[in-house]
């Protein structure tokens, strides 16, 4: 006769996993607070920095060193970083090892952040995650005095105890901010892979490339593969300088300047190139199988939110992308023209948020130009955003020739978009910040169907509207 559940059993087991997700987000979100000045010296900055980075290493210590057992690809570099970690992953996942992923930020859930082998972690255990995380730091605390760990850090932690705990073969872990002075930054990488240098983070990171490129080249650790897609210039320069100050030959992918007519967007050929450099650098050191080794698989390595179609059904089309520095913009601007120059469409109704510490003034010109109509809206999140009275008198100071209207409320800019858009026989693109997107996308996909799919596409109720998808065929 089996033992009766425990009581503590029987109670776990009537909580659902959206119950224990919505229960661990509370305890993760009160780390929230409201940013602290950037110190006005670049000595205090990375003063403040090593002392936070040193804090997240007691906690760690109590954790049992989580880090030290991982065998991680750390990677960081402006635009991309996101979807070259997923890439990694994918062709790592392909090759036959159990590969976890750790990305930031995410897009509508907290478990979008932590996955394994494709598979978003469990509210159950990220609840659990996050209720070791707090009983470390507390002992942590409590014997040395120390201040709270930061959301930032507090994130790192949960995620190396949740990867080593899951016994991944290989971790791929993407930089939150920079790098050198990141959280993420107390790995030990068996490969670290910068994508680009770009204007971005200025406030914290710049104010120049040659800035932002020292930053970033700080995941170069001895003895770890160096990879980079950064064209010739001083921000490799800086890169390469790194690479050799530890000892590490630095690899260069460079990415043909060639007219693709249809094909992919060039940033994501970068980002693929990269990740196969990576993995084939990998295989050459013994950690994966080159046979094993399917660039197939890469077809359906994706992140949501990144030029994104919506399961609209018979509606106007809708692409939603995180395009939010300039550089990304230009990316975006690239995918869109190879998108709906074959297909005949006209230019989009756009709905356009940007947060308040990106350049929202830089963005609205690049984002202006051929495009039918905007409706634009702030993001509803912690972080404050442009006043979308803002945005839209940036883009009647830059000329735009159409209607600007201005809706504050994220849903109801898109249901109007989808109305223009139907109107004009036009198509709905939104953009200006991976927070706007995940608001956008909600009206697809239910924060709580993700979650209990462990999938950022869950199949709806509604059968028949299908999954969001990178493009939609010619």
């Amino acid at each position: 006769m089996s033992a009766p559940a425990s009581s503590s059993s029987v109670q776990d087991a009537a909580i659902g996993e959206w119950e224990a997700y919505l229960a661990a987000l509370a305890r993760i979100e009160s780390r929230i607070l409201p940013s602290s000045p950037v110190p006005a010296s670049r000595e205090a900055f990375q003063l403040r920095a090593r002392r936070r980075i040193e804090r997240l290493r007691g906690v760690l210590a109590e954790l049992g060193n989580p880090q030290s057992g991982l065998a991680v690809v750390h990677v960081t570099g402006t635009s991309g970083k996101g979807s070259t970690a997923v890439a990694i992953a994918a062709l790592l996942q392909g090759a036959g090892l159990r590969i976890g992923l750790a990305t930031s930020p995410y897009l509508q859930v907290a478990t979008e952040k932590l996955q394994i082998d494709g598979q978003l972690a469990a509210g159950r255990d990220l609840r659990d995650a996050v209720a070791a995380v707090e009983q470390a730091e507390s002992r942590w605390r409590t014997r040395t005095g120390e201040a709270a760990l930061t959301y930032a850090e507090v994130w790192t932690a949960l995620a190396l105890h949740w990867l080593a705990r899951a016994r991944v073969d290989i971790a791929v872990v993407e930089v939150g901010a920079g790098g050198r002075f990141d959280p993420t930054n107390v790995v030990e990488p068996i490969a670290s892979v910068i994508t680009n240098i770009g204007l971005d983070h200025v406030e914290s990171l710049g104010p120049t490339t040659a800035d932002i490129a020292w930053h970033k080249a700080g995941i170069i650790k001895p003895g770890a593969i160096a990879v980079t897609g950064e064209g010739p210039g001083e921000a490799r320069e800086i890169i390469a300088r790194e690479a050799a100050a530890v000892g590490v030959q630095l690899r260069l992918v460079e990415i043909p300047q060639l007219d693709f007519g249809d094909a992919e967007p060039r940033h994501e050929l970068a980002n693929r190139a990269l990740a196969r450099a990576t993995v084939a650098a990998l295989a050459k050191s013994g950690r994966v199988d080159p046979g094993k080794i399917d660039p197939g698989v890469l077809a359906g390595a994706r992140l949501p939110g990144r030029f994104e179609q919506m399961p609209t059904g018979d509606g106007p089309k809708v692409i939603l992308d995180g395009a939010h520095n300039p550089d990304k913009v230009a990316a975006l601007l690239d995918a869109v023209g190879r998108w709906r120059t074959p297909r005949g469409l006209p230019p989009p109704v756009v709905v356009a948020g940007a947060l308040a510490a990106k350049d929202a003034r830089g963005l609205v010109p690049v984002l202006t130009p051929g495009v039918a109509l905007v409706a634009t809206t702030a993001a509803t999140t912690a972080k404050p955003g442009t006043p979308p009275t803002t945005i839209a008198d940036l883009a009647r100071a830059f000329g735009f020739p159409g209607t600007v209207t201005v809706e504050p409320e994220p849903a109801a800019a898109m249901a109007l978009a989808l109305a223009l858009a139907a109107e004009r026989e036009t198509w709905v693109l939104g953009t200006g910040s991976l927070y706007l997107v995940g608001d956008l996308r909600r009206r697809w996909f239910s924060d709580r169907l993700i979650v209990e799919a462990r999938s950022p596409w869950p199949v709806p109720p509604e059968a028949g509207h299908g999954s969001g998808s990178a493009v939609d065929p010619v």
